[in-house]
């Protein structure tokens, strides 16, 4: 029962900052990396956990969500490639998992290619704009990202909208 119900994302749980740090074994080509809340003077040395190439398929992967067609295009931020992926879980409720209240998540990275920033959004029972995760915390993922990238001076990876310009130069 344990092997079924972890393949669809229940009977595992994570605070989401453990979340946010399983994602540096993507973002860091395999290498699980310590926790830091400033920028380190020397990089922290991480521990391989799975191959290189792995890390980099599974990051090409997620770029699909935030592009037409996936799950997560609330959270896509103009102008760069984002690797993201999408959570909404039923909350648990006296030992019965309830039809209404869930938890909204959204975690990703970018640029992908050459991931500089991870995000992670969770919203606890939300109750504006439905409860998907894609979309009920994809919108704060975008604000959030795409502020990041800004403050952090990092280039755009693919051409920007003329509101995504306008919105920079101010």
């Amino acid at each position: 029962i344990e092997q079924a119900t972890m393949s669809f994302g229940y009977g595992l749980q994570l605070s989401l900052l453990q979340l946010a740090r399983a994602y540096t074994v993507l973002t860091h080509d395999g290498e699980l990396l310590p926790v830091s809340f400033e920028k380190q003077a020397v990089a922290p040395k991480g521990k391989r956990v799975i191959k290189a190439s792995t890390a980099r398929e599974v990051r090409d992967l997620m770029v699909s969500v935030t592009e037409p067609g996936g799950t997560g295009t609330a959270g896509a931020v103009d102008g760069f490639d984002v690797g993201a992926k999408t959570g909404t879980a039923r909350k648990l409720v006296n030992g019965r998992y309830v039809d209404n209240k869930h938890v909204a998540t959204f975690i990703g990275f970018a640029p992908a290619k050459n991931p500089r920033v991870i995000v992670a959004v969770t919203i606890d029972e939300p109750t504006a704009n439905g409860y998907y995760g894609g979309v009920v915390a994809g919108l704060p993922f975008k604000k959030i990202m795409g502020g990041s990238l800004n403050i952090l001076g990092i280039s755009p990876t693919k051409p920007l909208t003329a509101a995504a310009v306008k919105k920079r130069l101010n």
